[in-house]
């Protein structure tokens, strides 16, 4: 098993994170030695024989705040985010649940798999995680790790992953910076997000003299982007014929979703990756997200039924069969991810009874017709109750206060004078010539 620490942009821990290794600062100790949470066996999952040895011999026979506070979480696969200063312990509040869960695993990591990555966003920070990693994979020979940084060639690091076959399957990701020796083809599965990045990929072959081959699929109606990279990368392509003699992995890939819904999950966010990504390219006018077949996309990533996402409302796949089965019910092979799933369905039903529950109260078991003739009954009422409140005022005195306010609307507008105004007031009763002159059309804007 290959592990992998690279710098990156996620902060697991301050740049000066010792506290965690034993050539830990004075004064990291004394803050671990003096904010205490317990000791190491009051955890709720006990710790491996193992990994209790190797925290006797680094001298922390307790837990500090934030590592009483986060394992158990990690140990129940939660995602976990904390904050906490330096030399607190944040260390090995992530690498203990590391190797816990990774000796708890029902399927054993099998040679050259990844069953973990740490990603630090300094290079001495992750020196020196690796470094107190070492000390928890020695006991057991299972485990290796690999410190994966800059400013230096990786030759020596990824020599333990050439059983891989020299093959990178590669993002943009690796575009760039990355000199990975005896790299014999670079498999691009999609193009990438913009041409320049596309030559950067191929480069990652065929270095310092040696020979290397980069290949890209591409869909028919993609066949543009060839003409494209040739004048905009000086890029010649030439197409590969497609081998007779490959295999049908299909079946197998949904025979092994059906079992596992870690494989079922994984398919379907492969496939909104893809289709997301395929929006987004910057290319739109070769790579356009209207012509895509997602029918043959969803069979190509073995999907079991189509995804809910924006981008497929109102679309109809006729030519995409989902499997007969209700996939909520297929299950996770790990049963500790099973276990925590069935929780959330548990604890998601009590609320859709509860919500489900409320809207009944407001049925209250009458039929419907009953509770229409109720409405139209209270409606009835309310009509004859303002018709009741409004019998004291006459017609005409009506009328007569309709035209006093209009009259009044206009001269704060300024659309009629003082005398005027006056004038309609004493007319208005009488609907004299004045009054009558009022347009239809101011009236309408002093509604």
């Amino acid at each position: 098993m290959e592990r992998c620490f690279r710098s990156a942009g996620l902060a697991t821990g301050n740049g000066s994170a010792p506290g965690m290794s034993p050539g830990s600062s004075s004064v990291a100790e004394r803050t671990m030695e003096h904010v205490t949470e317990g000791s190491w066996e009051s955890l709720p999952v006990p710790l491996h024989p193992q990994v209790l040895s190797v925290l006797r011999e680094l001298r922390f026979p307790y837990m500090t705040p934030v590592q009483s506070a986060t394992i158990p979480l990690f140990m129940k696969n939660k995602d976990v985010a904390a904050e906490a200063v330096t030399g607190s312990g944040k260390t090995l509040a992530f690498v203990i649940p590391i190797v816990e869960i990774l000796l708890r695993r029902e399927e054993k990591l099998k040679k050259s798999q990844v069953g973990a990555i740490i990603i630090t966003p300094t290079r001495e920070l992750a020196v020196q995680i690796e470094e107190v990693l070492s000390h928890f994979t020695k006991p057991f020979p299972q485990f290796s790790q690999i410190l994966w940084i800059g400013g230096r060639n990786p030759g020596e690091d990824v020599a333990r992953f050439k059983e891989l076959g020299g093959i990178l399957v590669c993002t943009d990701v690796m575009a760039r910076g990355i000199d990975i020796p005896e790299v014999n083809w670079v498999l691009q599965y999609d193009p990438p997000s913009n041409a320049s990045a596309f030559v950067h990929r191929c480069g990652r072959t065929a270095r310092i003299g040696h020979g290397g081959s980069a290949l890209v699929f591409l869909l028919p109606m993609e066949e543009s982007y060839i003409n494209f990279l040739a004048i905009n990368q000086k890029c010649p392509l030439q197409e590969m014929k497609l081998q007779n003699t490959t295999a049908d992995l299909l079946p197998k890939l949904k025979a092994m979703a059906l079992a596992d819904r870690a494989v079922f999950e994984k398919g379907m966010k492969a496939f909104v990756s893809y289709i997301q990504a395929y929006a987004k390219h910057e290319c739109n006018l070769i790579f356009r997200l209207k012509d895509l077949d997602f029918a043959s996309l969803a069979r190509g990533f073995a999907l079991l039924r189509m995804p809910k996402m924006p981008e497929l409302r109102g679309k109809q796949f006729p030519d995409f069969v989902p499997v007969d089965v209700n996939t909520d019910t297929i299950p996770f092979k790990d049963k500790i991810r099973e276990k925590q799933r069935q929780k959330q369905l548990l604890e998601q039903q009590r609320k859709e009874k509860t919500e489900n529950d409320g809207r009944r109260k407001f049925i209250k078991n009458k039929a419907w017709s009953k509770q229409k003739a109720k409405k139209e009954k209270k409606k009835k009422l309310n009509e004859k109750r303002k018709r009741e409140e409004g019998s004291d005022m006459e017609d005409e005195d009506m009328e007569e206060l309709l035209n006093d306010t209009r009259l009044l609307k206009k001269f704060k507008k300024g659309k009629i004078t003082e005398e005027e105004f006056e004038k309609g007031l004493l007319t208005s009763g009488k609907r004299s010539t004045n009054t009558a002159d009022l347009e239809i059309s101011d009236l309408e804007d002093d509604c």
